[in-house]
Formats: structure tokens, sequence, C-alpha cells
């Protein structure tokens, strides 16, 4: 008798031990959501490298934690409740017709985009000319890639954006400052006239540009003011188109002895009132094809870096040679994250100084955005930079290291504009 009742009791104490045992690992496998191990996706692998895991509770609650909206502009994760309502659906693009524009060619095979014949439906718009559409016909929500043609002028013609910065002082935020080219008018008379009474000076070269081209079209380094034509320099039936006058910057940073310029994309956009302004993080570099000298100021070649300029006059190489990545440009100067963590902030200091007081009579336009460039050449001495102009809808041509940075510049505003899904674009403004 005894021993039966030893023997119930030695198998009730194990049988209990085991169900508690048993309830304990299913209890701790339902409530802790990292112990079921997932496969690594690109998101997670994004979250966990931008993210830090906050310190796990004693007691994880099973409910989930409700979804902030609130812009996070840096992490390319989209916001759940702002995109819910468009996951799905399908987008129309229109573009102008008889031009074959490169973000048609790279939407095509995106399954959520498919092309309209028809404007007025459309959600993304990309023209060239504004005779193509009327913003009041266009649907609600919809965005199409042209600001007024008011407004848009004061940003590309180099002879507006040279006067509205001229009182203009940016703030230094990573000892690495920016200004703009002090630009002489000489579309204006009495500005010109006093220029070509400027003495020469050996050390000083100057640059000539045309107000309204881009490309390095009609760009000259000359060694004189003396010789302008004021009446030449002028085009007397459009207001503040003719030629510009700047000094020639001395001290570029030269690239293995070559001279070189950044660029940065960047986007304006209307939205609900108010501009926005969002950057591509990653700049491009442009060398010339020449190594550069002062001496030899009249070959375009050591010192106009534009690629149509270089193969105008003389270039037959590889054109990707002449572009250079980020990633390229910091080792070259065994400086570490110095485009990311010097460069990008202090332009980003400059586009916000750029809208808030340039730029700050120009009010949002419903419907519109614009893809624009800035081209910078720093200084050898790391200290200073010039944004040398902006350029509206800039070359997309698909050289060397501009191929992966152009199709996400070209491919990822729509997910930016209407929020809905994954996009690398940092918010500025």
């Amino acid at each position: 008798m005894g021993s039966a009742v030893c023997g119930f009791m030695v198998g009730f104490i194990a049988a209990s031990i085991f169900w508690i045992l048993a309830l304990s690992l299913l209890g701790s496998a339902g409530s802790d959501p990292e112990s079921t191990p997932m496969p690594p996706t690109d998101e997670a692998v994004t979250t966990k490298t931008k993210l830090e895991a906050p310190p796990r509770p004693a007691a994880p609650s099973r409910e989930l934690a409700p979804v902030s909206c609130v812009p996070q502009p840096c992490i390319p994760v989209p916001c759940a409740k702002e995109t819910a309502d468009v996951q799905g659906r399908k987008w129309l693009l229109w573009t102008e017709p008889g031009i074959n524009f490169a973000i048609a060619r790279l939407l095509g095979p995106d399954p959520s985009w498919e092309r309209t014949d028809e404007a007025s439906t459309a959600d993304l718009l990309w023209v060239r000319h504004h005779s193509r559409f009327s913003y009041s016909k266009l649907k609600r929500g919809s965005y199409v890639n042209r600001l007024p043609e008011a407004a848009e002028i004061t940003f590309i013609t180099k002879g507006f954006f040279g006067e509205r910065m001229r009182s203009v002082t940016i703030p230094t935020v990573q000892n690495l400052s920016v200004g703009v080219p002090n630009s002489i008018l000489l579309y204006r008379k009495e500005e010109c006239l006093a220029a070509v009474k400027t003495p020469d000076n050996p050390s000083q070269l100057w640059i000539l540009k045309d107000t309204h081209q881009s490309q390095g079209v009609g760009i000259k380094v000359v060694n004189t003011l003396r010789d302008i034509d004021c009446d030449a320099a002028n085009n007397p039936g459009k207001n503040g188109y003719g030629q510009i006058a700047q000094p020639y910057v001395s001290n570029p940073l030269l690239l293995e002895g070559h001279k070189s310029e950044v660029r940065y994309y960047w986007y304006l956009v209307a939205y609900k009132g108010a501009w926005r302004i969002w950057i591509w993080p990653e700049l491009i570099v442009r060398r010339t094809s020449v190594p550069w000298s002062l001496e030899n100021w009249q070959d375009r070649r050591a010192h106009i870096t534009n690629m149509l300029q270089q193969k105008q006059h003389g270039f037959t190489g590889d054109p990707a040679t002449l572009k250079w990545t980020e990633t390229m440009l910091d080792e070259y100067l065994k400086k570490p994250g110095f485009c990311r963590k010097v460069i990008l902030p202090q332009i980003k200091q400059f586009l916000r100084t750029l809208m808030e007081k340039g730029y700050a009579d120009h009010a949002p336009q419903e419907h519109a955005f614009a893809q624009f460039a800035l081209d910078i050449l720093i200084e050898a001495s790391l200290q200073h930079m010039w944004v040398l102009e902006i350029q509206k809808n800039p070359g997309m041509s698909f050289e060397g290291a501009k191929k992966r940075v152009l199709e996400g510049i070209l491919t990822q505003p729509p997910a930016m504009l209407f929020e809905s899904g994954r996009h690398s674009f940092e918010r500025v403004l």
C-alpha cells in the first residue's frame, strides 16, 4: 500500500512539472515577437541598421504600439497609415507627346504604373513645355513637373539667381562654408559699362555665361573684361536675358590633377500650401578630361566639366572615366564619410536659406513640383565651396557613376510625392 501511494505521488509530481514547463514555453513563444526567427529582408535590415532596438520589457504586452505618422525623411520606410489607402492601386502617368522621357522608360516595367492619353486623369504629368497643360484642369492630388513659369525663370536664369543671392548669407554648419559667386549682370548697361573699366589682373580670370543656357553652352573663360560688347551682352526683348560675368575660382579641388565639381539632385514640391524640399543624399563628381592649369585657360577641356563641352572640344574617351561616386571622392581625400557628414549638411542649409531668404516671395502652386540640380565647386582647402548655378531638369545620361543614382532619382519621386512607398530622398524643408 505504501509503495503504491509513493509511486502515485512520484508520477503526479513528474506530470505537474511537465505541464508547468510546457505551458511556460508556450506562453514565452506567444508573447515575445522576437522569439520566432524571421527570414532577413531588406526592410528588416534597414530598420535594424537605422534604429536601436529598445530594451525588452519584463512582461511584454501582446498589444501593438500605435503607428506614428510623424515624417521621418532620413529613414526610407513608409508610414503604414499613410500608405494604407494607396497600396495596390494603379497610378497613371501622362507625358508630353513626342518626347521619350527617361522616367517613362523606367516606370514602364512597374506594374503599379500605366500610361494614359488624358492629362486630366493622370496622377503624374511629365512635360517640357508649360503650354502642354493647365494647372486648373489637373485632377485633385496630381503633380506636374513644372513650377509656374515666372517662378521657374527666377531659379534657372543665372542672372536672377545671382542677383537674388547677392545679399544672402548662408550659415556655416560643418566648418565648410558655402556661397554664390558675385555675378556682374552684363545685360544691365550700367553694370556692363562699369565692368569694362575693371583693370586687368594677370592672376584673375573671368567666366562669361549666357543667362538662359545650360550644358555649358555659351560659357567662356577670359582674362579681361575690357573686350565685352555691352550691346551684345544684353537681350532687350527679354528681361534678365543676356550675359553675366563671374570671377573664376582659381583654387579648385583637383582630383588626380583634374578640375572637379560635384552635383546634388533635389526636388521642390508644393505640399498643402507650403514648399517642401527633398534632396537625393548621394552626390556625383564630375572631372575635366585635361589636367588643370591657369596657364591653359583657353582649353575648355581643362576648365569646363560639362560632358557636352568635353565632347564638343575633343574628348573621345569613355565618359564614365570623368564621373566619380561620392565613395571614390571620400577615399581619394582619405576622409571617410566626408560627403555625407560635411558636404551634405551644408548643402541642406544652403537650400533652406535659398527658399527662406532668396525666394520667400514665391507662393506654392498646387500640383507643382520641379526637379533641380546644384552644381558646386569645392575649393582645394576643403574649407569653402561655391554654388555655381541651379539646373532645371538636368541632364539624365546614364554614364558611369550616374547610372545607379539616376535610376533612384527618377523612379522614387512618385513614392515621395504621393507617400506611397519606400524612397531614399531626405527632407530638407
